[in-house]
């Protein structure tokens, strides 16, 4: 038998008909189910008596009861940290904190979601922020970098005496080695997932009486000597080789004969 809400006017179903008689909206609550307990349940349909646990403070060594963010009353923001926090100035150490609680900081990805939340954490993300590109991170494997962007990023200051750069998007199309090499000269090794281009430029190889056409191209986890030999990318089947420097030769200018397409449909 459905039994509604005791308040006045109110036609929502009770919650606990012979124990509560409101709705939730009206200060109803729900029963422990322990064979004979007549305590309120606290949750998961159990008192505290009974097995419900309490979500402690994240603070280490506090064994208060949570009650917002992780935090008690003690740890967590007071009202007068409401107060400011509409006005952008919450206290930056525990936002930092809850930061790092909750993602660690190891996805520039998350690092950005995080940071748009509002200003507090904006703020505290910045750190974290200026890491990407020069520490390794996780995220991005599957976006398209905006080069000319990066390539902008990458004029800061804190870049000009780095010998490590860390490509932050696993699609990096129309970024060349030669580029960033011209913004970072300082730069030994650039950490990238793919292969990338040196210049973008077609050259040709000499291997045995035959030319082929190639692209210099570069991975950081693929050995070879400056000046001495290079990674190609043929044109022709697409595969990479480590070829010597000395193979590389002066492109033909014979003009290639042009083949007219001949319909050979009756009408």
């Amino acid at each position: 038998m459905l039994v509604r809400c005791g308040f006045e006017g109110c036609k929502n179903r009770a919650t606990c008909p012979g124990f509560s008689n409101y709705c939730k909206k009206h200060g109803g609550r729900y029963r422990c189910t322990h064979q004979d307990c007549c305590r309120f349940a606290q949750g998961r349909g159990l008192c505290i008596k009974h097995g419900y646990n309490k979500r402690r403070c994240n603070i280490d060594g506090c064994n208060n009861q949570s009650v917002m963010q992780g935090l008690c009353k003690k740890h967590g923001p007071t009202k007068q940290d409401s107060a400011k926090s509409s006005t952008g100035t919450v206290d930056i150490d525990l936002v930092r904190y809850l930061v790092m609680e909750y993602l660690g900081m190891n996805n520039w990805e998350e690092v950005h979601r995080f940071s748009a939340v509002c200003k507090s954490w904006q703020h505290s993300c910045l750190p974290y922020l200026s890491q990407i590109g020069i520490a390794p991170m996780d995220g991005g494997e599957y976006r398209k970098l905006n080069v000319p962007a990066f390539l902008s990023y990458l004029e800061s200051e804190k870049f000009y005496h780095v010998q490590c750069i860390y490509i932050p998007c696993g699609k990096a199309k129309g970024l060349y080695v030669d580029e960033i090499r011209n913004v970072c000269p300082n730069v030994l090794t650039i950490v990238h997932s793919n292969w990338l281009m040196v210049n973008g430029r077609v050259e040709e190889v000499m291997e045995g009486t035959t030319r082929h056409q190639c692209y210099r191209v570069y991975r950081h986890d693929k050995d070879f000597t400056e000046g001495v030999n290079v990674w190609v990318k043929w044109i022709w089947d697409k595969k990479y080789k480590l070829v010597a420097e000395s193979q590389f030769v002066t492109p033909s200018s014979h003009p290639r004969r042009s083949r007219m397409r001949t319909s050979f449909l009756r009408y």
